[in-house]
Parts: structure tokens; C-alpha cells; sequence
């Protein structure tokens, strides 16, 4: 292996061994793509043991700014979903709880992420007008009146673990949204909900502060990150199974009933 990265990453290997049990999605590797002078390095395990190693380089296909910390497929490496950064995540003191919060939407990946995107009317109807981030600018109306007040209740709600409110509420956004809007909103709540409530096992786990930001209107895309993440926490404590199989807990959130 060459020597660039490897104190980094035996870390990252050392770090991960350590907080397998918190969640399956720790358990196993996932490459790992570091952007440098507009190339993808990508390190991988192959066998999914021993240490990680520079197993190819690529053009990066698109500006990529520095600092990124992002999750998606490189088609130079068959498509594979990496966890794609930029040098600095080693300097940062929580550079690794950031990086397996990228894991957490590999292993997403892994269990049906695809499959569940391509059935969203919302993803259906974006990508056949050529919006293909869709999935970060679309246009939610966040400031609507009838929204705010029923996320904040919904906030309110999980707050004190109140399941009877929580599902008057998620009924009262199924309501106020469009089904598009609604739609997005879950989609959201799924995928980095599930990564942030995650994130923060592992954020307790190191003693470190959580991430609670998004709670206070002006709410934008993070709000739902919060808001899914303690979703995600109150379903999960009702049927633990849903931890893990990923798309019957996208269909509970769907139905927005506890």
C-alpha cells in the first residue's frame, strides 16, 4: 500500500472496528474517494480486511469543492457508492464520525436505496425534465404557514415521545403538502434522517455534542435532517427491525402512522 494516507486510514479501520456494534452499517468497509488535483483516489479493502489500499485513479468528471464530504457513485469504479472527501476530513477532530456518517449512506445504498428512489413520483417526473439534483434544490415550500406549524408540532411531538401527537401531526402534513411535497420530505427525512440519527450514536458513543440544528424556523433541507433522525429514534424503539430493513421503515414514514 502506498504510504500516502495510511496512518488515516488504519485509523478510520481502527475506528470502525471499535463502533461496529452500534449499527450494521459500521460493520463492513465502503471505498473511500479522496479528491486531489482534480483526481479521485480511490482506496478500497478488497477482500473487506487488513488495510485499506489505492486501488484506482479517475478524473473527477465535475468541480468538486474542497472540504466535500458527500456519498455517491463513481462510475470509474463500476458504479460503486464511496464516500467522497477531500484531505482535510483527517484534520478535522471529528473528521471520522463525519466520514462513517458517509458509510451510513453507502450501506443505504447497499439496501435498497436505488430501488426506492426510482419508485418516487417526485424522482420520476424531475429526471425525465432533466433535474437531477432534484433531490437538493427542489423547491419545498418552507415557509407555507399550514407546513411550519405542523412540523413544528411534529418537532414538538417526537420532543416528548408523544406517539398519539406525532401521528396527528404527520397527518396534518400528508394535509398541508402536495403529494410531491410530502413525498421529498420523507424521502429526505429517510435518507439523511437515518444518517444523522446515526451520526449522533456515534457522537454519544465519543462524547461528543450532538447535532440538533435545524429545529428553528426559518426550516430548510436540515430541518428534515433532525426531524427524521428523531422520527427514525421513536419508530425504531416501537420495532427495532426497521433499523435495518430500510425499506419498510421508508414505508412507516410514508404512512405516518405509529
Amino acid at each position: 500500500m502506498t504510504e500516502k494516507f495510511h496512518t488515516e486510514f488504519q485509523s478510520l479501520v481502527h475506528f470502525q472496528t471499535e463502533v461496529a456494534a452500534l449499527h450494521p452499517a459500521f460493520e463492513s468497509s465502503y471505498p473511500v474517494a479522496i479528491v486531489e488535483d482534480n483526481q479521485f483516489l480511490i482506496y478500497d479493502r478488497p477482500d473487506g480486511t487488513g488495510d485499506y489500499e489505492l486501488v484506482k485513479t479517475a478524473p473527477v468528471p465535475m468541480p468538486i469543492p474542497e472540504g466535500v464530504i458527500a456519498a455517491f457513485p463513481i462510475k470509474a469504479y463500476g458504479g460503486q457508492t464511496a464516500a467522497v472527501v477531500t484531505p482535510t476530513i483527517f484534520d478535522l477532530p471529528d473528521g471520522l464520525v463525519m466520514l462513517l456518517h458517509e458509510f451510513v449512506h453507502c450501506y443505504q445504498s447497499k439496501m435498497g436505496y436505488q430501488d426506492l428512489r426510482k419508485q418516487l413520483i417526485i424522482c420520476q417526473e424531475e429526471e425525465k425534465l432533466g433535474h437531477i439534483t432534484w433531490e437538493i434544490d427542489h423547491a419545498f415550500p418552507y415557509t407555507d404557514e399550514a407546513f411550519v406549524a405542523a412540523y413544528t408540532g411534529f418537532l414538538q411531538a417526537l420532543e416528548q415521545s408523544n406517539s398519539e401527537i406525532v401521528a396527528r401531526f404527520r397527518q396534518d402534513l400528508k394535509k398541508s403538502l402536495s403529494f410531491r411535497d410530502y413525498e421529498y420530505m420523507v424521502w429526505e427525512e429517510w435518507v439523511e434522517g437515518f444518517a444523522r440519527w446515526n451520526e449522533n450514536r456515534l457522537r454519544q458513543y465519543m462524547n461528543m455534542p450532538r447535532l440538533d440544528f435545524g429545529t428553528v424556523p426559518p426550516y430548510n433541507r436540515v430541518t428534515f435532517y433532525v426531524g427524521g433522525s428523531a422520527y427514525i429514534d421513536l419508530l425504531v424503539g416501537q420495532d427495532s427491525k426497521l433499523q435495518t430493513d430500510l425499506p419498510a421503515l421508508f414505508t412507516a414514514m410514508m404512512a405516518g402512522v405509529i
